[in-house]
């Protein structure tokens, strides 16, 4: 098993109470590229740096703790360079859709850190 079944990090997912946390990204470079308002939460989307960051904005998710919905980092998500080869190899829950349709599914780290792997 030593080939390359992802290609980097695809984005790293952050909760965040107020839209206004995001100056703080703007601030060091980011830029906004996609906002959607959605049933649970606004999500927005920033780039910079060669990274993609999603925040997804929830005044209502308690503070950080071992809890995945709460504020701060969710997860990080690698991109996979071949999606069928790693959902077989890697037993992920179910394969989702993202807000672009492209699919995605997780797993979890023995000590419970969310991994996303991504199309």
């Amino acid at each position: 098993m030593n080939e390359d079944l992802f290609e980097g990090l695809h984005h790293i997912s952050l909760i965040t109470s107020s839209q206004r946390t995001l100056r703080l990204y703007e601030i060091m470079g980011f830029k906004k590229t996609l906002s959607i308002q959605n049933a649970y939460n606004k999500v927005v989307i920033m780039e910079g740096h060669g990274l993609t960051l999603e925040f997804l904005i929830d005044r209502h998710a308690p503070k950080k703790d071992r809890n995945l919905d709460t504020l701060g980092m969710r997860c990080f998500s690698l991109q996979m360079s071949d999606f069928k080869k790693v959902f077989r190899r890697i037993p992920c829950g179910g394969m989702f859709r993202d807000w672009e349709g492209q699919r995605y599914c997780y797993i979890r780290a023995l000590d419970g850190q969310t991994i996303e792997m991504h199309e």
